[in-house]
Protein backbone atom coordinates (compact mmCIF):
# COMPACT_ATOMS: atom_id res chain seq x y z
CA UNK A 1 0.00 0.00 0.00
CA UNK A 2 1.09 3.57 -0.55
CA UNK A 3 3.06 4.91 2.41
CA UNK A 4 1.20 7.90 3.82
CA UNK A 5 4.05 10.13 5.01
CA UNK A 6 3.35 13.53 6.50
CA UNK A 7 4.08 15.11 3.12
CA UNK A 8 1.74 12.79 1.23
CA UNK A 9 -0.91 13.27 3.91
CA UNK A 10 -0.72 17.02 3.31
CA UNK A 11 -0.93 16.43 -0.43
CA UNK A 12 -3.92 14.12 -0.06
CA UNK A 13 -5.69 16.58 2.22
CA UNK A 14 -5.10 19.39 -0.29
CA UNK A 15 -6.40 17.13 -3.05
CA UNK A 16 -9.50 16.38 -1.02
CA UNK A 17 -10.24 20.04 -0.24
CA UNK A 18 -9.84 20.91 -3.91
CA UNK A 19 -12.21 18.10 -4.81
CA UNK A 20 -14.84 19.33 -2.34
CA UNK A 21 -14.56 22.90 -3.63
CA UNK A 22 -15.12 21.68 -7.18
CA UNK A 23 -18.21 19.78 -6.07
CA UNK A 24 -19.89 22.43 -3.99
CA UNK A 25 -18.94 25.55 -5.92
CA UNK A 26 -19.20 24.61 -9.57
CA UNK A 27 -21.05 21.27 -9.80
CA UNK A 28 -19.61 20.98 -13.30
CA UNK A 29 -17.50 18.27 -14.85
CA UNK A 30 -13.98 19.19 -15.93
CA UNK A 31 -14.48 20.04 -19.60
CA UNK A 32 -10.91 21.14 -20.27
CA UNK A 33 -10.19 17.89 -22.10
CA UNK A 34 -6.91 17.54 -20.23
CA UNK A 35 -7.61 16.63 -16.59
CA UNK A 36 -4.66 15.81 -14.34
CA UNK A 37 -5.03 12.58 -12.38
CA UNK A 38 -3.06 11.42 -9.36
CA UNK A 39 -4.60 7.93 -9.22
CA UNK A 40 -6.78 7.37 -12.26
CA UNK A 41 -5.13 5.92 -15.37
CA UNK A 42 -8.13 5.34 -17.63
CA UNK A 43 -11.66 3.95 -17.76
CA UNK A 44 -13.94 2.35 -20.33
CA UNK A 45 -17.68 1.79 -20.37
CA UNK A 46 -18.38 -1.94 -20.79
CA UNK A 47 -22.12 -2.19 -20.17
CA UNK A 48 -25.33 -0.26 -19.64
CA UNK A 49 -28.52 -1.47 -18.02
CA UNK A 50 -31.91 0.18 -18.25
CA UNK A 51 -34.04 0.45 -15.13
CA UNK A 52 -36.44 -2.08 -16.65
CA UNK A 53 -33.63 -4.57 -17.31
CA UNK A 54 -32.35 -4.24 -13.74
CA UNK A 55 -35.81 -4.81 -12.27
CA UNK A 56 -36.37 -7.83 -14.55
CA UNK A 57 -32.97 -9.29 -13.58
CA UNK A 58 -33.70 -8.95 -9.87
CA UNK A 59 -37.20 -10.39 -10.34
CA UNK A 60 -35.72 -13.40 -12.12
CA UNK A 61 -33.07 -13.87 -9.40
CA UNK A 62 -35.80 -13.70 -6.75
CA UNK A 63 -37.20 -17.00 -8.03
CA UNK A 64 -34.13 -18.61 -6.43
CA UNK A 65 -33.53 -16.03 -3.70
CA UNK A 66 -36.89 -14.49 -2.72
CA UNK A 67 -35.32 -11.72 -0.64
CA UNK A 68 -33.83 -10.17 -3.80
CA UNK A 69 -37.30 -8.83 -4.66
CA UNK A 70 -36.44 -5.97 -2.28
CA UNK A 71 -33.64 -4.86 -4.61
CA UNK A 72 -36.05 -4.78 -7.54
CA UNK A 73 -38.53 -2.69 -5.57
CA UNK A 74 -35.83 -0.15 -4.66
CA UNK A 75 -34.38 0.20 -8.17
CA UNK A 76 -34.78 3.80 -9.36
CA UNK A 77 -32.07 4.36 -11.95
CA UNK A 78 -30.42 2.85 -15.03
CA UNK A 79 -26.75 1.94 -14.58
CA UNK A 80 -23.53 2.31 -16.55
CA UNK A 81 -20.64 -0.08 -15.83
CA UNK A 82 -17.01 0.92 -16.34
CA UNK A 83 -13.69 -0.85 -16.09
CA UNK A 84 -11.22 1.45 -14.38
CA UNK A 85 -7.44 1.26 -14.12
CA UNK A 86 -5.61 3.19 -11.44
CA UNK A 87 -2.25 3.61 -9.75
CA UNK A 88 -1.43 1.89 -6.48
CA UNK A 89 1.65 0.43 -4.79
CA UNK A 90 2.97 -3.09 -4.30
CA UNK A 91 6.30 -3.82 -2.60
CA UNK A 92 7.14 -0.11 -2.83
CA UNK A 93 6.67 -0.08 -6.59
CA UNK A 94 3.88 1.66 -8.47
CA UNK A 95 1.58 -0.70 -10.35
CA UNK A 96 -1.61 -0.22 -12.36
CA UNK A 97 -4.54 -2.06 -10.75
CA UNK A 98 -8.11 -2.43 -11.98
CA UNK A 99 -11.71 -2.85 -10.97
CA UNK A 100 -15.30 -1.91 -11.79
CA UNK A 101 -17.23 1.27 -11.17
CA UNK A 102 -21.02 1.17 -11.60
CA UNK A 103 -22.79 4.52 -11.75
CA UNK A 104 -26.45 5.54 -11.84
CA UNK A 105 -27.13 6.98 -15.27
CA UNK A 106 -28.94 9.95 -13.82
CA UNK A 107 -28.38 13.46 -12.55
CA UNK A 108 -27.88 13.53 -8.82
CA UNK A 109 -25.53 13.20 -5.87
CA UNK A 110 -24.82 9.62 -4.85
CA UNK A 111 -22.76 7.84 -2.17
CA UNK A 112 -20.04 5.28 -2.78
CA UNK A 113 -20.32 1.63 -1.79
CA UNK A 114 -16.98 -0.16 -1.91
CA UNK A 115 -17.62 -3.90 -2.33
CA UNK A 116 -14.86 -6.40 -1.52
CA UNK A 117 -15.40 -9.90 -2.95
CA UNK A 118 -14.70 -13.24 -1.30
CA UNK A 119 -12.03 -15.85 -2.00
CA UNK A 120 -11.23 -16.31 -5.67
CA UNK A 121 -8.22 -17.96 -7.31
CA UNK A 122 -9.25 -17.77 -10.99
CA UNK A 123 -7.97 -14.82 -13.01
CA UNK A 124 -10.90 -15.14 -15.38
CA UNK A 125 -13.26 -14.57 -12.45
CA UNK A 126 -11.95 -11.15 -11.42
CA UNK A 127 -14.69 -8.48 -11.31
CA UNK A 128 -13.26 -6.44 -14.21
CA UNK A 129 -12.67 -9.57 -16.31
CA UNK A 130 -15.96 -11.39 -15.70
CA UNK A 131 -18.34 -8.54 -14.97
CA UNK A 132 -21.27 -10.68 -16.17
CA UNK A 133 -20.69 -13.29 -13.45
CA UNK A 134 -23.96 -13.64 -11.54
CA UNK A 135 -22.72 -12.54 -8.11
CA UNK A 136 -20.83 -9.53 -9.46
CA UNK A 137 -23.80 -8.65 -11.65
CA UNK A 138 -26.07 -8.37 -8.61
CA UNK A 139 -23.56 -6.02 -6.98
CA UNK A 140 -23.21 -3.95 -10.16
CA UNK A 141 -26.97 -3.54 -10.45
CA UNK A 142 -27.18 -2.28 -6.86
CA UNK A 143 -26.12 1.04 -8.36
CA UNK A 144 -29.72 1.30 -9.51
CA UNK A 145 -30.72 1.67 -5.84
CA UNK A 146 -28.85 4.99 -5.87
CA UNK A 147 -25.17 4.17 -5.22
CA UNK A 148 -21.88 4.43 -7.06
CA UNK A 149 -20.52 0.90 -6.71
CA UNK A 150 -16.72 0.62 -6.47
CA UNK A 151 -15.48 -2.98 -6.92
CA UNK A 152 -11.70 -3.51 -6.79
CA UNK A 153 -10.13 -6.58 -8.40
CA UNK A 154 -7.50 -6.85 -5.62
CA UNK A 155 -3.80 -7.03 -6.42
CA UNK A 156 -3.16 -10.21 -8.40
CA UNK A 157 -6.24 -9.94 -10.63
CA UNK A 158 -7.33 -7.95 -13.64
CA UNK A 159 -4.50 -5.74 -14.86
CA UNK A 160 -2.16 -7.18 -12.18
CA UNK A 161 -2.80 -10.87 -12.86
CA UNK A 162 0.93 -11.41 -13.36
CA UNK A 163 1.23 -11.14 -9.55
CA UNK A 164 0.19 -14.01 -7.27
CA UNK A 165 -2.68 -12.56 -5.26
CA UNK A 166 -1.48 -11.90 -1.67
CA UNK A 167 -4.37 -13.70 0.03
CA UNK A 168 -5.40 -12.05 3.33
CA UNK A 169 -2.45 -9.63 3.21
CA UNK A 170 -3.29 -6.32 4.87
CA UNK A 171 -1.17 -3.73 3.14
CA UNK A 172 -1.73 -4.86 -0.44
CA UNK A 173 -5.47 -5.23 0.19
CA UNK A 174 -6.07 -1.86 1.80
CA UNK A 175 -3.83 -0.17 -0.73
CA UNK A 176 -5.78 -1.58 -3.68
CA UNK A 177 -9.15 -0.69 -2.11
CA UNK A 178 -8.35 2.82 -0.88
CA UNK A 179 -6.40 3.93 -3.93
CA UNK A 180 -9.33 2.82 -6.09
CA UNK A 181 -11.61 5.04 -4.00
CA UNK A 182 -9.33 7.99 -4.76
CA UNK A 183 -9.33 7.05 -8.46
CA UNK A 184 -13.12 6.73 -8.43
CA UNK A 185 -13.38 10.27 -7.05
CA UNK A 186 -11.21 11.55 -9.88
CA UNK A 187 -13.28 9.71 -12.46
CA UNK A 188 -16.63 10.96 -11.13
CA UNK A 189 -15.29 14.51 -11.09
CA UNK A 190 -14.28 14.35 -14.75
CA UNK A 191 -16.37 11.78 -16.65
CA UNK A 192 -19.13 12.90 -19.00
CA UNK A 193 -22.12 11.62 -17.01
CA UNK A 194 -24.42 13.56 -14.71
CA UNK A 195 -23.84 11.68 -11.43
CA UNK A 196 -21.84 13.25 -8.64
CA UNK A 197 -20.33 11.85 -5.44
CA UNK A 198 -22.02 13.18 -2.28
CA UNK A 199 -18.99 12.27 -0.10
CA UNK A 200 -20.85 9.53 1.85
CA UNK A 201 -18.94 6.23 1.96
CA UNK A 202 -20.23 2.71 2.66
CA UNK A 203 -18.18 -0.50 2.84
CA UNK A 204 -19.34 -4.09 2.41
CA UNK A 205 -17.76 -7.49 1.85
CA UNK A 206 -18.31 -11.19 2.45
CA UNK A 207 -15.88 -13.99 3.44
CA UNK A 208 -12.40 -12.75 2.49
CA UNK A 209 -14.27 -9.58 1.58
CA UNK A 210 -15.58 -9.30 5.15
CA UNK A 211 -12.00 -9.24 6.41
CA UNK A 212 -10.91 -6.92 3.57
CA UNK A 213 -13.72 -4.54 4.46
CA UNK A 214 -12.83 -4.42 8.15
CA UNK A 215 -9.09 -3.88 7.60
CA UNK A 216 -9.93 -1.14 5.08
CA UNK A 217 -12.20 0.56 7.61
CA UNK A 218 -9.39 0.42 10.17
CA UNK A 219 -6.99 2.02 7.71
CA UNK A 220 -9.46 4.75 6.77
CA UNK A 221 -10.20 5.59 10.40
CA UNK A 222 -6.68 5.36 11.79
CA UNK A 223 -4.02 5.93 9.17
CA UNK A 224 -5.43 8.49 6.75
CA UNK A 225 -5.85 12.19 7.42
CA UNK A 226 -8.32 12.59 4.56
CA UNK A 227 -11.85 12.77 5.99
CA UNK A 228 -13.85 9.97 4.45
CA UNK A 229 -17.44 10.27 5.64
CA UNK A 230 -17.94 6.61 6.58
CA UNK A 231 -21.66 6.08 7.04
CA UNK A 232 -21.75 2.31 7.67
CA UNK A 233 -19.75 -0.90 7.20
CA UNK A 234 -21.11 -4.42 6.70
CA UNK A 235 -18.86 -7.47 7.20
CA UNK A 236 -20.24 -10.90 6.31
CA UNK A 237 -18.73 -14.20 7.46
CA UNK A 238 -15.15 -13.01 7.54
CA UNK A 239 -12.07 -14.57 9.14
CA UNK A 240 -10.71 -11.82 11.40
CA UNK A 241 -8.40 -13.69 13.79
CA UNK A 242 -6.30 -15.77 11.41
CA UNK A 243 -4.57 -17.60 14.23
CA UNK A 244 -7.88 -18.85 15.62
CA UNK A 245 -9.16 -19.88 12.19
CA UNK A 246 -5.93 -21.72 11.37
CA UNK A 247 -5.97 -23.49 14.74
CA UNK A 248 -9.58 -24.47 14.12
CA UNK A 249 -8.73 -25.99 10.72
CA UNK A 250 -5.73 -27.88 12.08
CA UNK A 251 -7.84 -29.35 14.88
CA UNK A 252 -10.27 -31.02 12.46
CA UNK A 253 -10.16 -34.40 10.78
CA UNK A 254 -11.99 -33.05 7.74
CA UNK A 255 -12.41 -29.51 6.37
CA UNK A 256 -14.60 -28.57 3.37
CA UNK A 257 -12.35 -25.75 2.11
CA UNK A 258 -8.89 -27.26 1.73
CA UNK A 259 -7.64 -24.45 -0.55
CA UNK A 260 -7.52 -21.83 2.24
CA UNK A 261 -4.26 -22.73 3.99
CA UNK A 262 -2.38 -23.57 0.76
CA UNK A 263 -3.57 -20.29 -0.78
CA UNK A 264 -2.44 -18.30 2.24
CA UNK A 265 0.94 -19.97 2.72
CA UNK A 266 1.88 -20.15 -0.97
CA UNK A 267 0.82 -16.56 -1.73
CA UNK A 268 2.71 -15.26 1.31
CA UNK A 269 5.77 -17.18 0.16
CA UNK A 270 5.50 -15.29 -3.11
CA UNK A 271 4.87 -12.05 -1.22
CA UNK A 272 8.05 -12.70 0.78
CA UNK A 273 6.85 -13.04 4.37
CA UNK A 274 7.06 -16.85 4.59
CA UNK A 275 10.30 -18.54 3.56
CA UNK A 276 9.77 -22.16 4.67
CA UNK A 277 9.22 -24.54 1.73
CA UNK A 278 5.76 -25.95 1.06
CA UNK A 279 6.73 -29.49 2.10
CA UNK A 280 7.25 -28.23 5.65
CA UNK A 281 3.49 -27.67 5.81
CA UNK A 282 1.95 -30.03 3.26
CA UNK A 283 2.22 -33.71 2.48
CA UNK A 284 2.90 -35.04 -0.98
CA UNK A 285 1.57 -35.09 -3.60
CA UNK A 286 -0.06 -31.81 -2.57
CA UNK A 287 3.09 -29.81 -1.75
CA UNK A 288 4.37 -30.27 -5.29
CA UNK A 289 1.17 -29.31 -7.09
CA UNK A 290 0.21 -26.23 -5.04
CA UNK A 291 2.17 -23.72 -7.21
CA UNK A 292 0.38 -24.94 -10.32
CA UNK A 293 -3.03 -24.90 -8.60
CA UNK A 294 -2.62 -21.22 -7.78
CA UNK A 295 -1.33 -20.03 -11.15
CA UNK A 296 -4.62 -18.27 -11.87
CA UNK A 297 -6.11 -20.87 -14.21
CA UNK A 298 -8.11 -22.88 -11.65
CA UNK A 299 -11.33 -22.01 -9.86
CA UNK A 300 -11.88 -22.58 -6.15
CA UNK A 301 -13.86 -25.75 -6.78
CA UNK A 302 -11.25 -27.11 -9.19
CA UNK A 303 -8.50 -26.51 -6.62
CA UNK A 304 -10.50 -28.14 -3.83
CA UNK A 305 -11.11 -31.16 -6.08
CA UNK A 306 -7.35 -31.69 -6.52
CA UNK A 307 -6.63 -31.35 -2.81
CA UNK A 308 -8.26 -33.39 -0.04
CA UNK A 309 -10.75 -32.61 2.71
CA UNK A 310 -8.74 -34.83 5.06
CA UNK A 311 -6.65 -32.52 7.24
CA UNK A 312 -4.13 -35.25 8.27
CA UNK A 313 -3.67 -36.22 4.62
CA UNK A 314 -3.15 -32.65 3.47
CA UNK A 315 -0.99 -31.32 6.29
CA UNK A 316 2.26 -32.56 7.78
CA UNK A 317 1.82 -34.13 11.21
CA UNK A 318 4.66 -31.98 12.58
CA UNK A 319 2.87 -28.88 11.32
CA UNK A 320 -0.37 -29.84 13.07
CA UNK A 321 1.34 -30.63 16.38
CA UNK A 322 3.88 -27.79 16.22
CA UNK A 323 1.29 -25.13 15.45
CA UNK A 324 -0.92 -26.35 18.29
CA UNK A 325 2.00 -25.97 20.71
CA UNK A 326 2.49 -22.40 19.48
CA UNK A 327 6.27 -22.75 19.84
CA UNK A 328 7.17 -23.73 16.27
CA UNK A 329 6.43 -22.29 12.85
CA UNK A 330 7.05 -18.85 14.34
CA UNK A 331 7.39 -17.21 10.93
CA UNK A 332 3.91 -18.33 9.86
CA UNK A 333 2.45 -17.47 13.26
CA UNK A 334 3.93 -13.98 13.13
CA UNK A 335 2.50 -13.50 9.64
CA UNK A 336 -0.96 -14.69 10.68
CA UNK A 337 -0.96 -12.35 13.67
CA UNK A 338 0.14 -9.41 11.54
CA UNK A 339 -2.71 -9.92 9.08
CA UNK A 340 -5.40 -10.43 11.70
CA UNK A 341 -7.64 -7.53 12.71
CA UNK A 342 -8.65 -6.68 16.27
CA UNK A 343 -11.40 -4.48 17.69
CA UNK A 344 -10.58 -0.79 18.05
CA UNK A 345 -12.36 2.40 19.06
CA UNK A 346 -14.39 2.51 15.86
CA UNK A 347 -16.11 5.82 15.08
CA UNK A 348 -18.78 4.70 12.58
CA UNK A 349 -21.46 1.95 12.58
CA UNK A 350 -20.31 -1.62 11.85
CA UNK A 351 -22.61 -4.62 11.42
CA UNK A 352 -21.31 -8.21 11.43
CA UNK A 353 -23.30 -11.05 9.86
CA UNK A 354 -22.56 -14.77 10.02
CA UNK A 355 -24.41 -18.01 9.31
CA UNK A 356 -24.30 -20.37 12.29
CA UNK A 357 -24.09 -23.41 9.99
CA UNK A 358 -20.90 -22.10 8.34
CA UNK A 359 -18.29 -24.87 8.19
CA UNK A 360 -15.76 -22.88 6.13
CA UNK A 361 -15.36 -19.83 8.36
CA UNK A 362 -16.51 -20.73 11.88
CA UNK A 363 -19.23 -18.52 13.35
CA UNK A 364 -17.09 -17.78 16.41
CA UNK A 365 -15.04 -15.43 14.22
CA UNK A 366 -17.88 -12.89 14.07
CA UNK A 367 -19.13 -13.67 17.56
CA UNK A 368 -15.69 -13.04 19.07
CA UNK A 369 -14.85 -9.81 17.30
CA UNK A 370 -18.32 -8.44 18.01
CA UNK A 371 -17.82 -9.26 21.69
CA UNK A 372 -14.44 -7.54 21.60
CA UNK A 373 -16.02 -4.35 20.25
CA UNK A 374 -18.75 -4.54 22.92
CA UNK A 375 -16.05 -4.94 25.59
CA UNK A 376 -14.62 -1.63 24.39
CA UNK A 377 -17.98 0.01 25.14
CA UNK A 378 -19.06 0.26 21.50
CA UNK A 379 -22.40 -1.58 21.60
CA UNK A 380 -24.16 1.54 20.29
CA UNK A 381 -22.08 1.44 17.09
CA UNK A 382 -21.50 -2.28 16.50
CA UNK A 383 -24.19 -4.89 15.77
CA UNK A 384 -24.17 -8.61 15.09
CA UNK A 385 -26.76 -10.68 13.23
CA UNK A 386 -26.49 -14.46 13.32
CA UNK A 387 -28.14 -15.98 10.28
CA UNK A 388 -29.79 -19.14 11.57
CA UNK A 389 -29.19 -22.33 9.60
CA UNK A 390 -27.18 -20.64 6.84
CA UNK A 391 -23.76 -21.87 5.75
CA UNK A 392 -20.94 -20.06 3.98
CA UNK A 393 -22.60 -20.31 0.56
CA UNK A 394 -26.26 -19.86 1.48
CA UNK A 395 -25.52 -16.88 3.70
CA UNK A 396 -24.20 -14.71 0.86
CA UNK A 397 -27.43 -13.37 -0.64
CA UNK A 398 -29.31 -12.88 2.67
CA UNK A 399 -26.30 -10.95 4.00
CA UNK A 400 -26.20 -8.80 0.85
CA UNK A 401 -29.88 -7.93 0.89
CA UNK A 402 -29.90 -7.17 4.63
CA UNK A 403 -26.86 -4.97 4.08
CA UNK A 404 -28.55 -2.95 1.34
CA UNK A 405 -31.69 -2.61 3.46
CA UNK A 406 -29.53 -1.21 6.26
CA UNK A 407 -27.62 1.16 3.96
CA UNK A 408 -30.88 2.36 2.37
CA UNK A 409 -32.35 3.06 5.81
CA UNK A 410 -29.42 5.40 6.46
CA UNK A 411 -29.01 7.01 3.05
CA UNK A 412 -32.63 7.03 1.85
CA UNK A 413 -34.82 6.89 5.00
Amino acid sequence: MKKYTSLSKLFHFTLFISFVLVLVSSCKKDESGNPQYDYLVDYEKVNSFSQETIVSTFNLASLQYPEIIYLAEQTRYPVDVYIIRYKTWFHNEEIVASGLICIPDAEGNFPFISFQNGTNALNANAPSVNHSYSMYLIIELLAGNGYIMVIPDYTGFGSTENIVHPYYQKESTTGAVIDMLFAAREMIENYSGDAFYNLNQYLMGYSQGGWSTLVTLYELENNLDIPFEIKATSCGSGAYNLMDVSGYILSLDSFPGPLYLPYYIYSHQQFGTITDPLDVFFNEPYASIIPDLFDGTYSNSQINAQLTNSVPELLQADFISGFANNDEFTELISDLKHNSIEAWDVSSPVHFYHGNADMNVPVFESQNIYSDFVDLGLSSLVEYTEMDGLNHETGTVPWGVQTVQWFNSIEYP
